[in-house]
């Protein structure tokens, strides 16, 4: 019974990645980008490759998405903010470490290495 369970929970996770809802509840897609060299990538654009490159579980991808886009909304609201330049730049360096230090734990030494080297030279 539980291998039952399993698999067909694996197989739901799996779907939801395969076909994602869309965006709702106000959220705006252009609050969900990251601007590259090559052009700008959405979060789920990058979670995506990120998937593929470093072998993410449905549950990593899940939480790779999360720390994401909690970034991403924090930044917006520093950005929106009505603070000076030098603060706003401090506050998103702060936001920057913590979601690498996130990211750090999540994939290991191994694959955040990896990660960061598709950073550099702007995969993601």
């Amino acid at each position: 019974m539980r291998k039952s369970s399993f698999f067909w929970l694996t197989l739901i996770v799996s779907a939801l990645f395969l076909f994602p809802a869309p965006h709702t509840f106000g959220q705006n897609k252009a609050k969900t980008t990251q601007t590259t060299k090559q052009g700008k990538l959405t979060i789920d654009q990058r979670v995506k490759i990120m998937t593929k490159a470093l072998k993410l579980t449905p549950a990593e991808a899940v939480q790779v998405e999360q720390i994401l886009s909690s970034t991403q909304l924090e930044k917006a609201k520093i950005k929106a903010s009505k603070i000076s330049e030098s603060k706003k730049e401090e506050q998103i360096e702060y936001i920057k470490d913590v979601q690498k230090a996130k990211l750090k734990k999540l994939l290991g030494k191994e694959r955040y290495k990896k990660y960061k080297d598709m950073k550099e030279s702007d995969v993601l």
